[in-house]
């Protein structure tokens, strides 16, 4: 018998003590059960590959130790030993996985935290809590640092090890927003745009600022007074030197959703994919490539000539075979990209279906 969170979901209160009873499984996995026709759970591994497809490997299998559910990806430490795993249902958790070891030790949990994201030089992070406070945390554990509060915050990124930029609305339901930078060496927050977006972008040196409002792309220099729409379009990218955009065209539900690469100043704008696309799309640190999740596919295309590297499939993972009786789905999760552009890793995520509706 499987015990843990992997245990299969069940479907009500006096189940879930039965569960317990038989299965060891906790409160988590009641929370994923479903009272319709399936029954859903899943498992999940980690795995790495070289950005030229070499070395393809798995790094932590929560299949064979459901010892923590890990649905998503931080970063990857400096010195790619150690990956930055969030997880967690009712709270949500910080922990440092160490594939070499095999296992998952404990950094951080709170309830209501979310939107993490990791620094350039990989020892702190920032974090939304209860979608209206911003806090500031270090990868060695000491505890976190309030930076800011009010109104309800979304998309922090770092621009710099020094400078974080969010945005702020005025209410949860709000269409108006604004973005904002936070100097983390002096405190000081400024705005550097007053309208709410369907993402934004700025370059490593501070310079260039791309977003999206409406059904349009925007890039504003720090020269200019307003931004100059390029092209339809949304979630952009830029690389580092603030050369070259990507964005998409589309809808993320949709299997018809564009991969297009513009260059700023240039005459450049080329479909690099086209299909269903949605999840994390990473450049490196030079510019030169960047990875996206299109289809069942995670491919590297090169900037600016737009060629593909498959640098996984989702038909080249085997599934578990201890669930005989269950339906299984193969499908990718979070990627993210090691500090010397080496490697990625990413999540494979192992769907399970059983018709039965019963414990």
């Amino acid at each position: 018998m499987i015990t843990g969170k992997h245990t299969p979901s069940v479907l009500a209160a006096g189940c879930l003590i039965v569960c317990i009873a038989l299965s060891g499984c906790d409160s988590s996995s009641f929370s994923r059960c479903s009272a319709g026709p399936d029954v859903f759970d899943e498992d999940i591994q980690v795995w790495a590959v070289g950005v030229d497809g070499s070395n393809r490997r798995v790094v932590f299998d929560d299949w064979i130790n459901p010892s923590i559910v890990s649905d998503g990806l931080m970063g990857v430490s400096v010195t790619a030993d150690t990956v930055f795993v969030t997880h967690g249902y009712s709270n949500a958790n910080v922990s440092l996985l160490l594939p070499a070891a095999g296992r998952i030790r404990p950094l951080y949990a709170e309830e209501g935290i979310a939107a993490f994201a990791l620094s350039p030089s990989r020892n702190r992070y920032v974090f939304i809590r209860n979608g209206v406070e911003l806090w500031l945390a270090a990868t060695d554990g000491t505890p976190p640092t309030k930076l800011a509060e009010g109104h309800y915050l979304r998309r922090p990124i770092w621009v710099s090890d020094s400078l974080i930029a969010y945005e702020r609305y005025a209410s949860y339901s709000s269409s108006g927003g604004e973005v904002l930078t936070l100097d983390l060496a002096d405190g000081t927050t400024e705005q550097i745009l007053d309208i709410s977006t369907h993402g934004f972008a700025i370059s490593r040196n501070g310079a260039t600022l791309a977003f999206a409002s409406g059904d349009s792309l925007y890039v504003k220099h720090s020269t200019d007074s307003a931004g100059r729409a390029v092209a339809p379009g949304r979630d952009p990218r830029l690389t580092p030197d603030g050369i070259h955009l990507a964005y998409f065209v589309g809808e993320p539900v949709s299997k018809h959703r564009q991969l297009r690469l513009a260059t700023l100043g240039g005459s450049l704008n080329q479909l690099l994919a086209e299909g269903s696309i949605d999840g994390p799309l990473l450049i490196d640190s030079d510019g030169q490539f960047l990875i996206a999740r299109v289809d069942d596919e995670i491919r590297r295309i090169d900037i600016p000539v737009g060629t593909a590297t498959v640098l996984a499939r989702i038909g080249d993972h085997p599934t578990i075979g201890r669930y005989e009786n269950w339906q299984q789905r193969l499908s990718f999760g979070d990627i993210v990209l090691a500090n010397d552009d080496s490697t990625i890793y990413y999540l494979l995520t192992n769907d399970l279906y059983s018709g039965g509706g019963s414990c």
